[in-house]
C-alpha cells in the first residue's frame, strides 16, 4: 500500500515534469512485493496523467480552432509535439498512438462543425443575393427597363432554386417567393407605365389608365386590389406635391415680381424728386 501511493505520486510529478519514469529495478526489487508495486502504480499514474494532460490540449486546441481544419491541424502538430519532447522514451510509441487517436477523432469533429459552417455561409451568400436581385429587379422595372429587370429576376429564382435544391428552403416557400418577386416587379413596372403618363399626359388621364388596367393572371383578386388602391395613392400623392410645388413657385414669382415693381416705384419717385 506504500509502494502505490508512493508510486502514484512519482508517476503523476514525472508527467508533470516531464522527466523520465525512474523504476525500482534490481535482483531485490524483483522480488520485492513493495518495489513491484510501486513500478505498476508508477507506471500506471504516469500513463494515465499524460492521457488527461493530452485530453487538455487537445481541447484548448478545438477551443482556438472549432471549425477551422487548417488552424486546427497547426495548432495540434504544434501541441502534439510539445506533449511528446517530455515523454519517457520508453512509452513514446503507446503514448503517440493514444494521442493521434485522440487527435484524430477531435478533427473529425472540428471538420463537420467546419461543413456546417461553410454550409451556412453559402447559405447566407445565396439569400443576399436572392434579396439584392429582387431588389434591383423591382428598381430596374420602376425606372423603365424590363429587360434588366426580367435578368434580375431570373438570377435571384436560381439563387432560390439552389437554396431549395441544397435542402436549405423548403420547396413550397421558395416557391412563395419567386411568385412575390415576379408580381412585384410586375406592379413596379405598371407604377412606372401610370407616373409617365401623369407626366405626359397629367394625373387625370393616369387615372384613367390605372381604371383600365385589366387583372393579370398571375394576381389573384385581392392581389390586384391591394396595387390598385396602392397606385391610385402613389398617383395622387404625386399629384399634391406637384400642386404643392406649383403654388410654391407661383408664390414665389409673384413675390418677386411685386419687389421688382416695388423697386421701380421707389425708383421712379427718386428720380422724381
Amino acid at each position: 500500500e506504500i509502494g502505490q501511493r508512493e508510486g502514484l505520486t512519482s508517476g503523476q510529478a514525472a508527467a508533470v515534469e516531464g522527466q523520465p519514469l525512474e523504476k525500482r529495478e534490481g535482483i531485490l526489487s524483483a522480488f520485492s512485493i513493495q518495489d513491484n508495486t510501486y513500478n505498476d502504480a508508477l507506471e500506471s499514474a504516469y500513463l494515465s496523467q499524460i492521457s488527461v494532460d493530452s485530453k487538455n490540449e487537445i481541447a484548448k486546441v478545438v477551443a482556438q480552432a472549432p471549425n477551422d481544419t487548417q488552424a486546427f491541424d497547426k495548432l495540434a502538430s504544434s501541441a502534439t509535439a510539445g506533449i511528446m519532447s517530455g515523454v519517457d522514451q520508453r512509452y513514446s510509441d503507446l503514448v503517440r498512438n493514444t494521442l493521434d487517436n485522440a487527435v484524430n477523432t477531435a478533427r473529425t469533429n472540428v471538420f463537420a462543425r467546419e461543413i456546417d459552417k461553410n454550409r451556412s455561409l453559402a447559405k447566407a451568400t445565396r439569400i443576399d443575393a436572392t434579396e439584392s436581385n429582387a431588389r434591383e429587379a423591382s428598381s430596374l422595372a420602376r425606372s423603365g427597363n424590363p429587360d434588366q429587370a426580367a435578368l434580375s429576376v431570373l438570377e435571384a429564382i436560381t439563387d432560390i432554386d439552389s437554396l431549395v435544391a441544397t435542402g436549405d428552403l423548403d420547396f413550397a416557400v421558395g416557391e412563395k417567393q419567386k411568385r412575390g418577386i415576379a408580381l412585384e416587379v410586375q406592379e413596379q413596372s405598371f407604377k412606372h407605365d401610370l407616373e409617365k403618363k401623369a407626366e405626359s399626359e397629367g394625373y387625370e388621364a393616369a387615372y384613367e389608365a390605372l381604371s383600365e388596367l385589366e387583372r393579370p393572371t398571375e394576381f389573384a383578386p385581392d392581389e390586384w386590389e391591394r396595387f390598385t388602391s396602392n397606385a391610385a395613392s402613389m398617383l395622387s400623392m404625386a399629384e399634391k406635391v406637384e400642386t404643392a410645388a406649383n403654388a410654391t413657385e407661383k408664390a414665389d414669382t409673384e413675390r418677386e415680381i411685386g419687389l421688382q415693381v416695388s423697386n421701380l416705384q421707389i425708383a421712379a419717385k427718386n428720380k422724381l424728386r
